[in-house]
């Protein structure tokens, strides 16, 4: 193992250095399976980007529905408050017209009616006595002196249902 030799260090000579020999070791190599074919790994590769692919079109699928459906209940917020606004508009509209001066207005001017005077209507009875009494023999109903539609609220009532059935036609 060891020998002598002379050897030479930066130009140096330098006898009697004895010389190591290095063990020679053996080195068993254990065979390495073959990876993958670069055709597998770019398989697996493209089948990892399509599946992300698909993900991201359902994500971009997803939330361009929300924002759709969000858009559709904003449109119908809006027109839901400008039906309200027309039903409060045609409400008022309809209080103004069934005010009662204004039915009386309108009987009076366009139906040539005259508001009555307070007056008290006495029914006189066949069967009335001088002193207030009545006799004994009292028919079973007694007939009606004045019709509604005679009196001023009968004119109204008529006026009104005219007035119902003019803007139902039209």
């Amino acid at each position: 193992m060891a020998g002598e030799s002379k050897r030479v260090v930066n130009g140096n000579q330098y006898a009697g250095v004895p010389e190591y020999r290095t063990k020679r070791r053996t080195v068993i190599r254990k065979k390495i399976k073959p990876k993958a074919s670069s055709v597998a790994v770019l398989t697996y590769v493209l089948y990892f980007l399509t599946v992300l692919f698909a993900i991201g079109m359902a994500y971009i699928f997803v939330e361009a529905s929300i924002t759709r459906l969000n858009w559709e209940i904003h449109q119908q917020i809006t027109d839901n408050e400008a039906l309200m606004m027309d039903n409060e508009k045609l409400r008022l509209e309809i209080s103004k017209k069934k005010s009662l001066d204004r039915v009386e207005s309108l009987a009076e001017q366009e139906l040539g009616m005259i508001k009555a005077a307070n007056i008290d209507f006495m029914i006189i009875s066949e069967n009335a006595t001088p002193q207030g009494t009545l006799k004994e023999s009292l028919p079973e109903e007694m007939p009606e002196v004045l019709s509604p539609w005679e009196t001023w609220t009968g004119k109204v009532m008529s006026f009104l249902a005219f007035l119902r059935e003019y803007y139902t036609k039209g």
